[in-house]
């Protein structure tokens, strides 16, 4: 039995954050930061995501429903109180099939 799959995740994109190295401008933190995510050819309802910060879970847990298809954007919130500290960030998510529990990590974005 294969527990293994590979989906075509894109890494999460933040619309604050510069292209050439991901610095998110004082001015651009309010309460949250947004984050968008691009929804893979795999996805079906009932799957759900999280975003991830330096590997560890945050925010809320997105489900997917019927109003979605693959390739919509969805819009998520990364709470700014997260990149308080001055640092390097990796921001992803992890992405769980409801059915078998098995869930998968995109790729990073630095932050």
């Amino acid at each position: 039995m294969n527990t293994t799959q590979k989906f075509d995740f894109a890494a999460p994109f933040v619309p604050a954050a510069s292209p050439e190295d991901g610095l998110i401008r004082t001015v651009e933190l309010g309460e949250f930061v947004a984050v968008e995510v691009t929804l893979w050819s795999a996805i079906r309802p009932g799957f759900y995501l999280q975003l991830t910060l330096n590997k560890e879970l945050v925010g809320e847990v997105w489900t997917m429903s019927d109003i979605y298809q693959p390739g919509d954007i969805i819009h998520l919130k990364l709470d700014s109180r997260l990149l308080a500290q001055e640092g390097r960030y990796e921001l992803g998510f992890r992405a769980t099939n409801n059915f078998s529990e098995i869930s998968n990590y995109s790729p990073t974005t630095p932050l």
